[in-house]
């Protein structure tokens, strides 16, 4: 499944049960991707879609996803690998895109980040 989504790279020999694999959209440094994945992990989390973790594989940054429930279908798969494009592909990291600008405020030492229209 992963292999057949150019958006999306495998890092490791699928193992049993165990994924890796990172999105990579073009052009993009390692320390970005590192972070746009990071990002698409926490929000798949958030979102309740999938709870992944991630890894480093011969030095790649990678979301690694361990499939345990033997209740598991391909759809569940599939929607992972949709969630996981459909993250990557928003303009959030892209520096040139400003859907909206935010500031940071520090207030007796709590970070708060504050959207401005």
């Amino acid at each position: 499944m992963i292999d057949a989504e150019p958006r999306l790279k495998p890092v490791a020999p699928t193992s049993i049960n165990i994924v890796c694999y990172c999105y990579q959209p073009a052009g993009v440094s390692n320390d970005k991707l590192k972070a746009i994945n990071t990002e698409i992990m926490l929000r798949l989390q958030e979102e309740g879609t999938a709870i992944i973790s991630d890894t480093t594989v011969h030095g790649a940054y990678c979301l690694r996803v361990a499939i345990n429930n033997h209740r598991t279908r391909y759809d569940d798969l599939r929607l992972l690998i949709k969630e996981t494009i459909r993250l990557g592909e928003t303009d959030w990291y892209r520096p040139n895109t400003r859907a909206a600008e935010t500031k940071t405020l520090l207030l007796e030492g709590l970070s708060i980040c504050v959207q401005l229209n």
